[in-house]
């Protein structure tokens, strides 16, 4: 495989990371949009009618055939039987007898990683080239929002405006910026940078050392125009050769919690971890990303958890794709752990293509020789951020538990993938859905996750989310009813982002 890089020379990397983007890319590629972001059927300036599609109410998980749905200035302006006299005046648009879902929101996502975790010196564009691909990667399979929680914030703010003016294919994008952490805290698989690189993309973390500079923290990603604020409750590392990590103090996170009031941002915490969920409850963060992984949830754990009406974003794909067999794992026989990895090796891996690059994907194949083989355990491989087998295996079995337990007594539940990690990407957001499926969710409830309840997660819920008068609209048109097996969320024909046609399979007629 290629040779990995060390945490010194990522600091080179991500630096060169930030010239290639902030220059507008290298000279192997062109950062440019492989389709345009509106295919020539807008309802700016005009009302359309959406006719001939099954209209899918999230809210109740029922199929309502025989309607047809304004479109205008962006949103809907109705839901109505066919042949109303309201849409006379509207341009058709028939839908061809697809399924019509609102437009699906990743909660939980990076859309500045590449998915890989080698990238050589010479290797930049490729990355960079990737990131591109992020946005429309999204976007192709119904992402219309996406809940970033944890970017380059330079690159992500340029990249962002361009999405919003329609020059770059992409989700609407809310995003925490940099992540508040303190000295030798998670994540500690993102080096901290230098002023030169800090000049280029920002500061993936802010690290901070009293309540003072917590606060400050908050003010600077509200300044770089940050939708939330997120932090970590992780007391130790899932990297290998790793062990405690630092955390912040409760003075530091009561400061964040305050200081995030009054900028009128809600507070996101990472956790991996039991200690993790108490403290989340203990100061009331607005979410949980993920779920326990290293005990089981206690009853009183649960009960505080549905009395505060905790909302959690459980990222099982994750774990999926960092799980591999290791010497002495005793996780190696496990009913899950084989089930999981015939399944991503059938199903996720075969995926790659319609997601990454072909230069990404090959770095895929290497990094999955790189775990298998088990090469991060070799001496000349020490000072490379390497993920630890062990801990990924038992993480994720404990976490399926746990996530079971959360769905059976009715925890609200989002849904994200946390794309960034090797063999996991934006738009495998219908994979996350497929495994929540998998847990004990009904197919109605997992479409409703990634609907109606992420629209509540990212303070959205008067805005998107369902199918409904004053809507953004956002609609997405499947081959095939998603509350009859949830993976035909996979099926996109046509995507709608604020009325206007950003995507489309290229067999989808449309009127000219």
């Amino acid at each position: 495989m290629s040779e990995p890089i060390s945490r010194r020379q990522a600091l080179s990397l991500l630096a060169g990371v930030g010239a290639v983007a902030l220059a507008g890319g290298a000279g192997c590629f062109k950062p440019v949009p492989t389709r345009p972001t509106d295919l020539g059927l807008s309802s700016l300036g005009r009302q359309l009618s959406l006719t001939n599609a099954t209209v899918i109410d999230v809210t109740r998980g029922a199929a309502l055939p025989g309607k047809a749905i304004l479109v205008g200035d962006g949103l809907i302006q109705g839901v109505y039987d066919a042949g109303a006299p309201e849409l006379a005046q509207a341009q058709p648009v028939d839908c061809h007898g697809t399924y019509m879902i609102p437009g699906l929101i990743n909660a939980h996502c990076h859309l500045n990683l590449p998915s890989t975790m080698t990238v050589g010196s010479g290797e930049l564009g490729m990355a960079q080239e990737q990131i591109f691909r992020n946005y429309e990667d999204a976007i192709g399979w119904g992402i219309t929002t996406a809940r970033d929680m944890g970017a380059l914030p330079k690159i992500i703010a340029r990249d962002r405006e361009a999405i919003n003016h329609g020059s770059l294919p992409g989700p609407r994008i809310l995003t925490a910026m940099s992540v508040i952490t303190v000295p030798n805290g998670y994540p500690d698989f993102i080096v901290d940078v230098n002023w030169l690189v800090k000049a280029m993309i920002g500061e993936p973390n802010l690290r901070v050392k009293n309540a003072a500079e917590a606060r400050d923290a908050v003010k600077n990603v509200r300044d770089h125009g940050a939708d939330l604020v997120k932090i970590a409750f992780d007391h130790r590392s899932f990297l290998y050769g790793r062990g405690r990590l630092d955390v912040l103090t409760d003075a530091e996170v009561e400061a964040i919690r305050n200081e995030a009031d009054k900028c009128g941002l809600p507070v996101a915490a990472h956790h991996l971890y039991s200690m993790g969920l108490d403290r989340g409850l203990q100061f009331g963060v607005h979410s949980l990303e993920h779920v326990v992984t290293d005990v089981p949830l206690t009853d009183a754990q649960v009960r505080m958890i549905l009395d505060a009406k905790m909302r959690f974003v459980p990222t099982i794909l994750v774990g999926i794709s960092l799980a591999f067999k290791s010497t002495g794992d005793p996780f190696n026989d496990d009913p899950l752990i084989n089930e999981v990895l015939r399944w991503r090796e059938e199903v996720q891996l075969a995926e790659l293509p319609r997601h990454c690059t072909p230069a990404i994907r090959e770095k895929s194949k290497s990094l999955k020789h790189y775990y298998e083989a088990e090469e991060y355990a070799l001496k000349k491989n020490r000072s490379v951020v390497s993920i630890n087998p062990k801990e990924a295996t038992r993480l994720l079995v404990v976490a399926a538990k746990n996530l079971k337990r959360l769905i059976a007594e009715g925890a609200i539940l989002g849904a994200g993938n946390d794309s960034g990690v090797p063999f996991d990407f934006p738009g495998m957001l219908h994979l996350e859905l497929e495994m929540l499926a998998r847990q004990g969710m009904t197919n109605a409830q997992a479409l409703r996750a990634a609907t109606l309840v992420n629209a509540e997660i990212c303070g959205l819920k008067d805005k998107c989310g369902s199918i409904a008068a004053g809507r953004w609209a956002d609609l997405v048109l499947l081959k095939a009813n998603p509350l009859e097996d949830i993976r035909n969320t996979a099926g996109v024909q046509a995507v709608f982002k604020h009325g206007r046609l950003v995507s489309k399979a290229d067999d989808f007629k449309v009127p000219t």
